[in-house]
Order: C-alpha cells, then sequence, then structure tokens
C-alpha cells in the first residue's frame, strides 16, 4: 500500500475464520469470514483513514460494509467476493440478498463504492451509463445477471469507462497463462461518476494483479470519528435494542456475551515494565454500557446523598484542583492562628480490585433499591467473566469475583460508595475546624489524606482507617503512606540588615563568613545583642518601634 500510495485497499477470498478487525504495521484491517476457512473478504486502511471509520458491517463470508466520514458526504465501501461459476443458484442468490442488505444501510445521498471479485464477466459491449466500451472478454451469464443489478440499483462499473491497454485490464488469468480475463470490478454510484478519476489494475510482486483505484481529492476522509459507535445504528437498530434491553430488565437473565469484558493493560508513565506500573481497563459491548448506563441513571440520585463532601473524586464540578485548594487553604489558616497541621497520605493497593461485591449488594439494599435493578447489578457483578489481553493475545475467560472495573459505567459511583462505608466512622472524629466545621480527611477517589491537630489524633484517625478497610479487603501501601508535621516556626533567629556587601574577593585573601561581616560593619557586641532581641518576642518588638521612630 505504501509503495502504491494506497489508502484503502479491498480484499477477496481472505479464507480467514470469523469477522473482526485487527491493526498491523499502522494499518486497521477490517475482515468478515466464516466458520471455515473458505472466501471471506476484508479492506485495509492507513492511518489518515482509520480514524474516521464511523463503523463496519460484517454481513456475511462474501460482503462486508465500512463507512468512512468524509466531506461534504460520508463514504461507503462495499468489498465482495462472489461465488464462482461452479456455484449453485442459492449461493448466487444469498451473495446477491446480502449485497441488496449492504446497500440499504447506506444513505442515498452518500458515495457508494463497491469493489471486489463478481467472478462475472461484462465485456465490451456497452449498456447505457451502465457499462462503458472499456471492457475485457465477452460476457457471460453471470455478467448479464451482474448488469441487471446495476441498473436496478443506479451503479456504473467504474473499470469499463477508462481506456486502458489489455494489461491494464484483466485482473485473472488461467493456469499455463492461455485466458484472461477481466472479473474483478469497482462500481460507484451513477450521481458521483465525476469523482472517479482512474481505475486501472497494476501488476503485484508475484505477477498476479490486483485492482487499484485513484478517487478525486474531495473524498478523502478527513474527520476524526470512533472506529464503531452505537450511534451508528441510528433508527434502523434502536427498536432491537429496546426490545433487548427490555426483556433483560423484567427476566434478570443476562447473556453470557454481555457479562464478558476485556481487560487491558495501559502504562501509568511511559517506558514503565513492571505489573505495578500498570492499570487494567475494562473494555465491553455497547448494548452492555446502555443497559448499565440506564440503570445507573435510575440509582444515581439515592447514592449521590451518600457520598460525603470530603470526596472529589467523580463529582460532578469536583477535582484534584478543589482538594489540593482546600488542603492549602486550611493548612494556611492554622499557621494564621498558630496551630499545627498533621497530615496523612494513604494509597491504597488495587483499591478497585479489592471491591467487595457482597459489601456493595448489602449497601445498596440499605439505600432501597428497586429490587430489578439491584438483580441487574448482582447478575452484573456475580456472573461477570474476562480475559486479558496483551499485543493482540487473548487469555481465556475467567470468574471474577470482586472488584469494580475500571472502564464500567458503574465503577465511579459504586466505589464512592464503598470507600464511604470505610470512611464513615472518622465522622464524629477531631480533626482541623474550619467555620465551626470539623475536617478530617480529604479524598480523591482513593487516595486519602487525614488530617488532626497533633499526633496523638492523628494516629487514631490512622488506626480507625485501616481497622475498617481491613474489614472491607483494602490494603493501603506501606511504602505509598506519609506523614507530614506542618508549623509555624519556632524562635528562629532573624537577622535584620539595612546594608548590602559589595565587591569581588581578590585572589589570594581569605574567605569570610557572613557573621564576620556583620560583626565589622555593626560593630563589637552589636551582633550579640541582636539574637538576643530575636528570641525575646516583647524585646524585639520594642527594639523595631525604636528603630522606626529614629528613622521618621
Amino acid at each position: 500500500m505504501e509503495r502504491m500510495k494506497l489508502n484503502i485497499l479491498g480484499l477477496s477470498e481472505v479464507r480467514w475464520k470469523g469477522a473482526g478487525k485487527i491493526t498491523s504495521g499502522g494499518h486497521e484491517i477490517i475482515y468478515s469470514g466464516g466458520t471455515e476457512s473458505e472466501k471471506g473478504v476484508g479492506i485495509i486502511v492507513d492511518q489518515t483513514v482509520t480514524k474516521a471509520i464511523k463503523g463496519y458491517w460484517t454481513l456475511s463470508d462474501r460482503v462486508l460494509l465500512v463507512k468512512i466520514a468524509g466531506k461534504p458526504v460520508d463514504l461507503n465501501i462495499i468489498q465482495v467476493y462472489a461465488p464462482t461459476a461452479n456455484s449453485n443458484d442459492e449461493d448466487l442468490d444469498k451473495f446477491y440478498n446480502d449485497l441488496d442488505t449492504a446497500k440499504t444501510q447506506c444513505k442515498s445521498q452518500d458515495l457508494l463504492i463497491i469493489m471486489g471479485d463478481f467472478n462475472a464477466k461484462v465485456g465490451t459491449e456497452k449498456v447505457d451509463y451502465i457499462v462503458g466500451k472499456h471492457g475485457l472478454g465477452i460476457r457471460n451469464e453471470r455478467g448479464e445477471k451482474l448488469i441487471e443489478w446495476y441498473q436496478t440499483n443506479n451503479i456504473i462499473v467504474g473499470n469499463t469507462w477508462f481506456q486502458q491497454p489489455p494489461r491494464r485490464k484483466w485482473t485473472w488469468k488461467s493456469p499455463g497463462d492461455e485466458t484472461r480475463n477481466q472479473i474483478d470490478y469497482m462500481m460507484i454510484s451513477r450521481r458521483y461518476r465525476n469523482a472517479l478519476l482512474l481505475a486501472k489494475t497494476y501488476p503485484c510482486p508475484s505477477g498476479r494483479s490486483r485492482n487499484s483505484y485513484k478517487e478525486d481529492e474531495t473524498w478523502k476522509s478527513n474527520r476524526p470519528r470512533q472506529h464503531f459507535g452505537i450511534e451508528a445504528l441510528e433508527d434502523f437498530g434502536i427498536g432491537k435494542v429496546t426490545h433487548l434491553l427490555n426483556e433483560i430488565y423484567d427476566t434478570g437473565q443476562i447473556p453470557t456475551d454481555l457479562s464478558k469484558s476485556i481487560f487491558i493493560a495501559l502504562p501509568k508513565k511511559p517506558g514503565a515494565t513492571e505489573c505495578e506500573l500498570h492499570r487494567t481497563i475494562s473494555l465491553m459491548s455497547h448494548i452492555t454500557k446502555i443497559l448499565l448506563k440506564i440503570i445507573m441513571l435510575r440509582i444515581r440520585n439515592k447514592i449521590k446523598p451518600e457520598i460525603a463532601e470530603e470526596q472529589c473524586g467523580f463529582v460532578e464540578d469536583k477535582g484534584t484542583s478543589n482538594a489540593i485548594y482546600i488542603l492549602r487553604t486550611l493548612i494556611e489558616r492554622a499557621l494564621e492562628v498558630q496551630k499545627g497541621v498533621y497530615l496523612c497520605f494513604i494509597d491504597y493497593t488495587k483499591a478497585f480490585d479489592r471491591v467487595r461485591h457482597d459489601e456493595i449488594i448489602t449497601q445498596l439494599k440499605q439505600l432501597n433499591i428497586d429490587g430489578k435493578d439491584l438483580r441487574i447489578i448482582k447478575t452484573m457483578y456475580w456472573e461477570q467473566t474476562a480475559a486479558m489481553r496483551i499485543e493482540n493475545k487473548t487469555s481465556t475467560f475467567q470468574d471474577i469475583k470482586r472488584g469494580v472495573r475500571q472502564g464500567c459505567v458503574f465503577y465511579p459511583d459504586l466505589f464512592s460508595l464503598y470507600s464511604q462505608i470505610i470512611m464513615r466512622n472518622l465522622e464524629n472524629h477531631p480533626g482541623i475546624k474550619v467555620g465551626g466545621q470539623n475536617i478530617n480527611n480529604l479524598r480523591y477517589a482513593d487516595d486519602t489524606v487525614l488530617i488532626a491537630e497533633n499526633e496523638e489524633n492523628l494516629q487514631k484517625l490512622l488506626n480507625i482507617v485501616e481497622e475498617e478497610s481491613r474489614k472491607k479487603g483494602a490494603v493501603r501501601k506501606r511504602q505509598a503512606t506519609f506523614l507530614g508535621h506542618v508549623m509555624r516556626r519556632r524562635k528562629l533567629e532573624h537577622l535584620v540588615t539595612t546594608g548590602k556587601f559589595k565587591g569581588k574577593r581578590s585572589r589570594g585573601r581569605q574567605r569570610e563568613k557572613i557573621m564576620d561581616g556583620l560583626a565589622t560593619w555593626l560593630g563589637p557586641g552589636k551582633v550579640s545583642d541582636i539574637l538576643a532581641a530575636v528570641k525575646d518576642r516583647d524585646l524585639w518588638r520594642d527594639m523595631i518601634a525604636n528603630a522606626y521612630k529614629q528613622g521618621s
């Protein structure tokens, strides 16, 4: 693709099992196959196009649809691999039915391109605006059926409208190279006929032929989009999704595929190689996210009042900046009134992975959550399975017995509720009072700081947190727990100077200490008098007052 400067490449007879997409060498490969290593189609796109893919539909092992965002309209590409001449009529009818289904997913105003191996010959005879006179070979029965489909759907055969030598037309040759035919075509919707500038074949290094198409720059994708979003279903899937979710909600039975998730590891910092320096994110189906989002919206109003004001994580209009500002302001106010502030910063080991499901369910029951909502949450967490994916390799699925999944719709609210259970016993314990309100902790998700006026109270807070954490299964990191004491400076020596030393030390002259310089400048005994005055606060104030009077 790089050698021929291609942005999009269609593949026929891929012979891959299943359907999906993979990334290789900076390119994304979308493929659609069957249960056997036969047939199969695929489309490869480069990095410039990958970001603009709106979605893809794997209709069968012979038809694949990819939607790409573009300007002024979107681009729809259908890659095909038609049945060979040896196939029966049922296979051919199914192929055209799948092709019709793919076309119905495309808006009439969008640009439509259909390309691939049709295993048909349209010949050199011109047919209205459908087939040009620059084809190759003699039209056969499959070619007649293909032209009939073109006329019905207002599609033109792009290959046949550009004059090229025979070596730039043929796409298939018989064993022994006795016969060469054109059976691969690139078709485009009639209204965008002028967008197609050239269509011809190029020989690949092995000597076999492949199609290459050059299109107008107008249709190049230039907007970043998600690879596959639920929005791409539009009105087509709303009814089916609604019916499925209603059935799940009424019965409480969640399909196995919806309770599965894939964990991927993301490094916390660049170049991380140890497991502890990675965090896992859960990838789950769009239908699962929709279901959980609906349940979350139903129960959030009951969870929100339970979250304390000290929690700044996963709370609307709050963040790390709020927690930092509150802590700095508290310290500044304490210093102004000459009070010490004792702090203990706590980080938990794998906090999200240690949440106990039974504790969550018990707490939700106490909040009088609706029975059907609670049943969905319980089923989703108690019957969930997950696999780990690293470098495109996926492990076997295993049962998950504890933890909330980062990436799950539920996890911010459920973890905040779980952490509130641990911190609830701190509410009446003394901390720092500001405006009559007692503050003994601040939190951002699992990161916690305990606050007290003295060491004894701080130790009591830490003991309570450790005891509750142990009961709930949370373990704090010993190496990530920090103690700090913020205090006002006491009886420090302050030197007041009204002069400034100038000049450089000449070569060979001995270095002088700052105290010796002050003694020389102030005179004998003056430095000791100033130091004594500094230690006596009242004497120091009197000295400053006298200095101001003399100066005025």
